[in-house]
């Protein structure tokens, strides 16, 4: 008893039909507002710049004034100890005429 080999039918492979894809609608774009947006985006940007650089200034002019009047003041001082050391030599040189006088005079 022989068991009889079944042959096996081949399927047909259906073919699939290919979707058309359906084009998107593109929105639009609001254009004139993005536009709007960049330009005031820009001023925003250019006016904080502005800003920064003119207060930096003004810090740095006012850092300067500051220095040169700790460097008057210095130069004041200065002078002043000059004037007090010069009067404090012509004391000497007077007391030392004095001396040489009265050793004259004896």
């Amino acid at each position: 008893m022989m068991m009889k080999k079944k042959k096996k039918k081949k399927k047909k492979k259906k073919k699939k039909k290919k979707k058309k894809k359906k084009k998107k609608k593109k929105k639009k774009k609001n254009s004139i507002g993005c536009i709007t947006l960049a330009i005031v985006v820009v001023v925003v940007v250019v006016v904080v710049v502005v800003v920064v650089v003119v207060v930096a200034v003004v810090v740095d002019e006012e850092e300067e004034g500051e220095e040169e009047e700790e460097e008057e003041e210095e130069e004041e001082e200065e002078e002043e100890e000059e004037e007090e050391e010069e009067e404090e030599e012509k004391k000497k040189e007077k007391k030392r005429f004095q001396y040489l006088y009265y050793l004259l005079l004896l």
